[in-house]
């Protein structure tokens, strides 16, 4: 019998309650031992399956282990041992499963999930932390407080609070500053310093109740700029203070965005600039003070895109130019290529 698992959440069975309070990171000691448990509902076709993942202060996972059963399927203990201690962080994670019959091959389909965040304690030297630093919980703002310079990256994922004034007091982030699936409405809720300097890129995705990227007025450079699947946002006003990205620009499934204005200062990108599948974009207003694309420029899945205008100060590509449309033939003549008659440096000019 063949048994696939579906990565889809369903409705129904579900986890309905969780100890610790997966709320709130675990900051531990070596050797210290934890006992995780849930309530939820059981039965024939439910199961809980118990894992441990590590990740690299990159914030990517290195390895991911199951934990063996002792016991009730609903709790189990874990040893925060040396091996630990040497990641960056680690996450607990406890997903229920429904058994579903679809008349070819059972389905094990996700119900629910809980995550426990752990944690080794931040080191601090002076006002400096010298690694990165990953924020999910209300508890983990503490660990920026009087903290003026991280080395490494900071992360904001699936965090749990609105406001991060914690990083008002940052002024150097030696590497990236990633906003994952948090719940700030403008880049305000930030707080940051104006006198930061960011040494890295600025990562904004998913981030469902963002608006608006004022708050970033004060960042004149970026390694890279990405830009996706912020469904609230309409242009990219805050980004006045931007004139130069070192790497690649990429503007991604923003449901609600329909133009660029925003960045009245960019005149250089020294990777390559790619929007894709902006469903509303009509127009690449916004961009007319950008000068020089060192790779490629692509344009893709825009069925509402109906001018180029932005791209009339654009005078150099080191690679390809390519749009790709995803409206009917006859809208095809909306593109006006006028914009693109000053353009040297092309290798190759696609009409997808």
């Amino acid at each position: 019998m063949l048994l696939s698992s579906a990565l889809l959440t369903g409705c129904g069975a579900s986890i309905d309650s969780s100890l610790p309070n997966q709320q709130t990171t675990l900051y531990l000691s070596q050797d210290t031992t934890v006992d995780f448990s849930v309530t939820g509902d059981t039965g024939n076709d439910l199961s809980y399956s118990w894992q441990i993942i590590q990740y690299d202060s990159n914030n990517q996972p290195v390895s991911s282990n199951y934990l063996q059963a002792s016991g009730s399927e609903l709790k189990r203990s874990y040893t925060f041992t040396a091996n630990d201690f040497s990641h960056f962080r680690t996450e607990v994670k406890v997903s229920l499963y429904q058994l579903i019959s679809t008349g070819t091959w059972p389905l094990n389909v996700l119900m629910d999930s809980v995550t426990w965040e752990i944690s080794k304690p931040v080191e601090k030297l002076g006002t400096q932390i010298p690694d990165s630093v990953f924020v999910r919980n209300s508890n983990d703002l503490p660990n920026l407080s009087g903290i003026s310079d991280v080395t490494g990256h900071v992360f904001l994922d699936n965090t749990t609070f609105r406001d991060a004034a914690a990083l008002g007091s940052l002024t150097h982030i030696g590497g990236d500053l990633v906003i994952n699936r948090s719940k700030i409405r403008t880049a305000k809720d930030l707080h940051l310093n104006p006198a930061l300097v960011l040494e890295g890129g600025l990562q904004l995705r998913n981030n469902s109740s963002l608006t608006s990227l004022t708050g970033l007025e004060n960042i004149p450079r970026l390694d890279e700029l990405v830009i996706e699947k912020n469904r609230l946002l309409k242009n990219l006003t805050g980004l006045s203070g931007l004139e130069q990205i070192e790497g690649d620009m990429q503007i991604w499934n923003n449901g609600s965005l329909q133009n660029l204005s925003g960045a009245t200062r960019l005149a250089q990108i020294g990777g390559s600039l790619t929007l894709d599948d902006n469903f509303v974009l009509a127009s690449t207003k916004g961009l007319e003070t950008l000068q020089s694309v060192q790779h490629s420029v692509t344009l893709t899945g825009h069925p509402v895109l109906s001018s180029l205008e932005g791209f009339a100060g654009l005078s150099s590509i080191g690679g390809t130019f390519m749009i790709g449309f995803s409206t009917s033939p006859d809208n095809q003549s909306n593109y006006s290529t006028s914009y693109l008659m000053n353009l040297s440096g092309l290798d190759a000019l696609i009409h997808a």
